[in-house]
């Protein structure tokens, strides 16, 4: 995540003060691919391993032999694409990842059988990240068609990244993250009201494939399209409020057993996450998805509330609770609160002047508040213990 930072602080540099022989569209896919590559797939991978086999003491081998190979492919894309762009030796290591992720499916997938009947509710929605993140890799594949036909430039290009983008942080992230905090109830016991957690998971499930037409609506389509994306706006906002009823009902108990800076960073997600299906409900509109595709700040801005606001507090808060980050030091703790500020901050300076129509030090703010970010992190990942107890 440090190494992600420092990109995207580069990339923000090199807007006021540009650096000699340095590509920025190659470092902008150097910085988003490991991102969520190198930070948030990592992170799942060991946050899921890590869990699912506590009880037996000892990580499998070849887990930890996959898991390797998975840093194989992120170095070779960290090295490739600041170098080449989208070229020969990227795309295979890129390929090579999503190779990879198709077995760490399987397996993961034959672990969870043993314990659905144990945990039921999380390991429904871990069953589904994991189909989505199956779907999300189309993507990608069809993004390589596109090239080489030279679509480069066509509405092709952007919808097969958006359709990557959907099912990764709509489909496979945020459904590993809701297995994973369902985990924690469900192993401590906790009775979950059935009516309700049913209804969300059916809610959000369904919701997921239909929504990518939200993505969809910037370049016109046919009117059953649009009648698609406002189904899935309105399910997920339903989704959101059964999400909530929920936690009503285990306030007492979740207060009970999160820490307090595990809670703080799942608050602030939930905020995040809150925002997030809203702001998709409202590009169901066609003016605002006109808007939101026009104004580069605007996409930037959604992107960053969901990676940093709601993935990388969601996992931060998760590691927090599991006792595999330490949150003991001065250190740490001030560098999660210039982590947030950095956030606000940042979102902020994207959001605010294009609503307002305002000019001026923009870029110096967001190289302010990527400083921050990058500083906070730094200052988080200094006392880390991502290790087995």
């Amino acid at each position: 995540m440090v190494i992600a930072a420092a990109l995207g602080f580069l990339l923000r540099l090199h807007i006021l003060n540009p650096v000699s022989g340095m590509n920025y569209k190659y470092f902008l896919h150097a910085h988003s691919h490991i991102m969520l590559l190198g930070w948030v797939f990592n992170a799942l991978f060991a946050g899921l391993v890590w869990m699912l086999f506590q009880k037996q003491k000892s990580i499998p081998v070849l887990y930890q032999i996959l898991f390797w190979f998975f840093q194989l492919t992120v170095l070779g894309m960290l090295v490739t694409f600041p170098l080449m762009g989208y070229a020969l030796w990227s795309i295979l290591f890129s390929t090579l990842h999503i190779l990879l992720s198709f077995y760490f499916v399987y397996l993961l997938t034959r672990q969870l059988k043993a314990l659905k009947a144990t945990y039921i509710y999380s390991t429904k929605f871990l069953r589904w990240s994991l189909v989505f993140l199956l779907l999300s890799s189309l993507g990608p594949f069809a993004l390589g068609v596109i090239i080489s036909q030279g679509f480069s430039n066509s509405h092709w290009y952007d919808l097969s990244i958006y359709y990557y983008l959907h099912f990764q942080y709509n489909g496979w992230i945020s459904f590993a993250f809701l297995g994973m905090w369902f985990w924690i109830v469900e192993n401590r016991e906790i009775s979950l009201d059935n009516a309700t957690s049913k209804y969300f998971f059916w809610l959000m499930t369904g919701s997921c494939i239909p929504a990518f037409a939200l993505s969809a609506l910037w370049i016109h389509p046919p009117f059953w399209v649009y009648v698609i994306g406002y189904a899935a706006a309105v399910t997920q906002v339903a989704a959101l409020i059964f999400l909530y009823l929920l936690l009503s009902k285990l306030k007492r108990e979740l207060r009970s057993i999160l820490t307090p800076w595990s809670r703080a960073c799942v608050e602030l997600a939930l905020l995040a996450f809150t925002m997030k299906i809203l702001l998709q409900a409202l590009s169901a509109i066609p003016e605002i998805a006109d808007l939101a595709y026009q104004v580069r700040n605007f996409s930037i801005g959604y992107l960053h509330l969901v990676f940093l606001g709601f993935i990388t507090l969601f996992l931060l808060g998760w590691f927090l609770q599991m006792g595999l980050l330490s949150m003991q030091s001065f250190i740490s703790k001030t560098g999660l609160v210039l982590f947030v500020t950095g956030i606000i901050g940042s979102e902020l300076y994207l959001v605010l002047p294009p609503l307002l129509g305002a000019a001026g030090a923009i870029h110096e703010g967001l190289l302010f508040f990527s400083g921050l970010m990058l500083t906070g992190l730094i200052g988080v990942s200094w006392p880390v213990s991502l290790m087995r107890k």
